[in-house]
């Protein structure tokens, strides 16, 4: 029997604090307590459906432009 070779990637993005965007979403702005049970649920890894998820993420002060976003960020 031959040893196949193993690949892992492991990727420290989401732990950069230059990548995260102080945005909001849909789902926090209609349902506060639902937004954050789902982030709660979502770093324990529990899955759940898709309406937890935000359509829209935007910035909620007026005024403020935002140029473009990173390939790779967190936001709500």
């Amino acid at each position: 029997m031959s040893k196949a070779n193993v690949t892992v990637w492991v990727s420290g993005a989401m732990t950069d604090p230059s990548l995260v965007k102080a945005l909001t979403s849909d789902v926090l702005e209609l349902d506060e307590e639902k937004a954050l049970e789902a982030m709660r649920q979502n770093a324990e890894g529990v899955p759940f459906p898709a309406d937890r998820f935000p359509k829209e993420c935007y910035i909620k002060r007026k005024g403020k432009k935002r140029g473009k976003l990173p390939d790779i960020f967190m936001a709500s």
